[in-house]
């Protein structure tokens, strides 16, 4: 899991994260079905959105090549102004003969109240 730097956590969450990259956290020792139950007894509500995000990069499934990969993942889930995601299918294949590695990703939102927000009211509420 990966959570948008800035994301208003409730403070007794008890959840350790790690920088990825710039504007994103890598959640450790948590699964969606976890992070899930963590935020609702806060109070959070965590939102599976349908559909995957997928990326493919070139190289030898190194760390750079896996590395540009999420970041594009992470740059595409950014712009649908959503703040979390799962990396769910990592794999590292060949075609004639070139190395490549494709990951897919499902995406999530963290937010108050009981319903999903629209993209704008998304967009605003990360701006502020």
């Amino acid at each position: 899991m990966m959570i948008r730097e800035g994301v208003r956590l409730p403070d007794p969450l008890g959840m350790e994260t790690v920088a990825y990259s710039r504007g994103w956290r890598s959640v450790t020792a948590l699964d969606s079905f976890s992070l899930g139950r963590k935020l609702d007894a806060a109070g959070v509500h965590l939102f599976f959105v349908a559909g995957q995000v997928t990326s493919v990069a070139f190289g030898f499934g190194g760390d750079s090549s896996m590395r540009k990969a999420v970041l594009r993942i992470a740059a595409k889930v950014r712009a649908l102004n959503l703040n979390c995601l799962e990396l769910t299918e990592i794999h590292r294949k060949h075609f004639l003969s070139v190395p490549y590695i494709s990951i897919s990703a499902h995406t999530f939102h963290i937010q108050q109240g009981l319903q999903l927000q629209n993209s704008e009211e998304r967009r605003r509420f990360t701006l502020q």
